[in-house]
């Protein structure tokens, strides 16, 4: 156990990072430590970032660029935002020419609150094409935000690896031509004192962290 062979790793996460990041860790975790046990929690960025300051968690998923003096934090995926419409919406990939097209329409945004910095990028795509969004929904669940795109309640703006893993009827108009990225982190704590922690972070980061 001292060696960190065997014990539990508590990971917080948001949504995406379970599409993308999270499997692959889990799976390295199963094939290089297998009696290690892992406990996920979904949470938002400010409830992961408390709850591994206070041990609750050992990592945290998260998009922000700034953390407390005693926590580490590391970029760990890259992705681009989406547009997301009903799947008959008269814009499609093939006609779409910018964001500006969506002018008129209202925006369906995760909540300020579970992600700031998602919250924040996202109100800056729009402004850059000239405009505020009108904002008339907001969500801490993709799922939630995708089932009010369907109802035809709003269009949404997310990472483009969200559209992996619901069964919903929209599409995802990828926004390739913009610098604004979703970037996900791994944020955890420097003096964290569990043992599995070391191999965790050796196999999402390589062997220099």
């Amino acid at each position: 156990m001292s060696q960190g062979k065997f014990g539990e790793l508590n990971i917080g996460f948001l949504g995406s990072a379970m599409q993308t990041v999270i499997p692959d860790l889990l799976l390295k975790l199963k094939d290089a430590f297998p009696k290690i046990n892992t406990s996920l929690e979904e949470l938002s960025n400010n409830a992961q970032l408390n709850a591994v300051l206070k041990d609750g968690l050992d990592i945290g998923f998260v998009r922000m660029v700034r953390v407390p003096k005693g926590l580490g934090i590391q970029p760990v995926f890259n992705d681009t935002f989406s547009i997301v419409v009903p799947a008959n919406h008269n814009v499609t990939t093939a006609s779409f020419k910018g964001i500006q097209q969506f002018i008129e329409e209202n925006f369906i945004l995760f909540s300020q609150y579970y992600s700031p910095l998602y919250y924040d990028i996202v109100m800056s795509i729009c402004e850059d094409a000239g405009f505020t969004p009108k904002v008339s929904h907001k969500s801490v669940h993709a799922q939630t935000i995708f089932t009010l795109v369907e109802n035809n309640l709003g269009i949404a703006i997310v990472p483009t690896s969200l559209q992996q893993g619901f069964n919903t009827n929209v599409k995802f108009i990828e926004l390739k031509n913009i610098l604004q990225r979703a970037v996900l982190s791994v944020i955890w704590k420097e003096d964290n004192r569990n043992p599995v922690l070391k191999h965790c972070m050796q196999l999402l980061l390589g062997n220099n962290n």
